[in-house]
């Protein structure tokens, strides 16, 4: 009664993500390749690193080693193109009538630095 806000603080959320899918067209469910990326961020450097990878396994696929290896790291372009180098090794995907492995391995990588970016 009789007072005001004259403000209030919003906490700035130390998470961040992206997801992004490339297949046929864009509002088609079935996707070629997919990574979902979920990062703590603390000042730019990376405390925790989530990746997961859709339609380049049989299941959806989280990405261990490339997750473990980007967290404690500052993200920069080389950092980023590092992950994206490294997570195309986790995969083997197939070839079926949507796409051939060696594309969808490579989207892997692709898909993963432009998320990272994104951020």
């Amino acid at each position: 009664k009789d007072e005001i806000i004259a403000a209030f603080e919003i906490p700035r959320r130390k998470h961040s993500g992206a997801y992004l899918k490339i297949g046929p067209r864009a509002y088609f469910g079935i996707s070629k390749a997919a990574v979902a990326v979920a990062l703590e961020l603390n000042g730019g450097t990376v405390g925790n690193a989530r990746i997961a990878l859709g339609s380049v396994a049989p299941v959806p696929l989280y990405a261990a080693r490339t997750s473990a290896w980007l967290s404690g790291k500052k993200l920069s372009p080389d950092v980023i193109k590092q992950a994206a180098a490294l997570v195309k090794t986790e995969v083997s995907p197939i070839t079926d009538p949507r796409s051939v492995a060696e594309y969808r391995r490579e989207m892997c990588g692709v898909l993963l630095e432009r998320a990272l970016l994104s951020i």
